[in-house]
């Protein structure tokens, strides 16, 4: 998660946004590895279980860093070492980096320029940013909970079935539409809760394989969301 500061922004609503983000990974589980100032950005990295960003994080004399989220092959390289073969190209003025790149990623290089994020291909990791680029993250949870109301699109009640059913639709402006519902089915003394989401992925190979991984992409936020559901209600 990435917090750009200049003299051009509201630095106590970046503060405001960096503190929700912080609250969202936390809620997630996730813990905080890193934090520094570059340049004019602030860098925040958190970890999983399976990967944390700070263990492959690299920085030069020249002040430029790099870093990623996700699988990454660069060059026949990973972690450190991959992002280090980074640093070294971007400071040799070589351009292709991502023809050279692969695996499912998010790729953060930080220079004199700016800011740049990479993706891979397939786009499988998303990148989220606020209207005005003052904060870039990789969390859709971490952005919905720092962002303005409208930066994110809305959502609305299509159809409310007492003690049955829930749906309602989502708009993600640039991302694309999708439905979501909550089904109540009786089970014994209790209440069985099924929260689910449709949304057209397209015809397209990508789309579909995308479709396929949807489950590990939003699965963990859906388990958490239940259990908080069942949390409130059972306390």
């Amino acid at each position: 998660m990435i917090a750009a500061r200049d003299e051009y922004v509201d630095l106590a609503e970046i503060d405001r946004r960096v503190a929700g983000s912080v609250t969202a990974f936390a809620s997630k589980g996730m813990v905080q590895t890193y934090s520094a100032g570059h340049g004019s950005s602030v860098l925040y990295l958190f970890r999983n279980e399976s990967h944390d960003p700070a263990g492959a994080m690299s920085t030069d004399n020249a002040g430029r860093f790099c870093t990623y989220v996700g699988t990454m092959i660069y060059k026949g390289r990973t972690g450190s070492q991959a992002t280090t073969a980074i640093l070294k190209d971007v400071a040799a003025g070589r351009s292709g980096i991502p023809d050279s790149a692969f695996g499912n990623y998010s790729l953060l290089i930080g220079d004199k320029r700016g800011l740049r994020v990479l993706t891979d291909p397939a786009g499988l990791h998303h990148v989220y940013h606020s209207d005005d680029l003052t904060l870039v993250t990789n969390s859709f949870v971490a952005a919905g909970c720092t962002a303005r109301s409208q930066e994110l699109g809305r959502q609305e009640i299509l159809e409310v079935v007492d003690n049955e059913l829930v749906r309602t639709a989502l708009d993600f402006g640039d991302m694309g539409t999708a439905e979501a519902w909550w089904r109540l089915i009786p089970d014994g003394e209790g209440t069985r809760v099924i929260w689910g989401l449709n949304t057209d992925m397209g015809a397209g190979p990508v789309g579909r394989w995308v479709g396929l991984m949807m489950d590990g992409m939003i699965g963990p936020d859906y388990e958490t969301g239940l259990a908080r559901l069942q949390a409130a209600v059972e306390g």
